[in-house]
């Protein structure tokens, strides 16, 4: 290729650090002097401050590579980060809703025995959510089994009234039963 009498010698020439570059050309001269001569001149010629040194090499253009590129085939953002375009990948904001006990007890259990899933929700975006749904889910069904057992032990307010001790045992007890079954239908599925 023929750019104002020069041909194309084509080898860049890496200058302040790896982003910046410029684009080298020589005469044919230069060519068959060989690309490490060219270089040798070069370098004289950068570390002198002037192009004027070295007739037969011409700077034609500063090559900056671009920040951001986009991918058409894969429909993704990459930016220039030293030497390599990494993916611009951004995890959307997702609410954060308060998690209670269930939502933290099924969270240590999936971290534990099944770590694909908690990475799977993660990585989607979707843990937080999934918590809350869980945790409210569970605090329902808590609710409701508790409210069941006393009515079918007969454990009202009036026993509350008259002896509250035998009250607090068997409402322990009924919570007991409720954590069980929450335990073993909801959480540890």
């Amino acid at each position: 290729m023929q750019i104002n009498g020069f041909s194309q010698f084509a080898h860049l020439i890496p200058l302040y650090g790896y982003t910046r570059f410029y684009l080298v050309y020589g005469t044919s001269q230069g060519q068959k002097q060989g690309k490490k001569n060219l270089i040798k001149r070069y370098n004289r010629v950068w570390q002198s401050g002037t192009c004027d040194i070295c007739a037969n090499i011409k700077i034609l253009e500063d090559y900056t590579k671009e920040k951001y590129i986009y991918n058409e085939q894969n429909g993704l953002w990459y930016e220039l980060q030293g030497d390599y375009y990494l993916p611009c990948l951004v995890l959307e904001e997702e609410d954060t809703q308060p998690i209670g006990m269930w939502g933290r007890r099924y969270l240590r259990y999936i971290k534990e025995h099944r770590p694909v899933l908690h990475t799977t929700l993660l990585l989607s975006g979707k843990l937080n959510s999934h918590l809350v749904e869980i945790d409210n889910r569970a605090t329902e069904m808590f609710d409701l089994i508790v409210k069941q057992l006393a009515e079918k032990e007969g454990i009202t307010e009036q026993l509350k009234a008259q002896d509250q001790m035998a009250w607090v045992g068997a409402m322990n007890s009924i919570r007991s039963q409720a954590e069980e079954i929450i335990n073993a239908e909801i959480i540890y599925t």
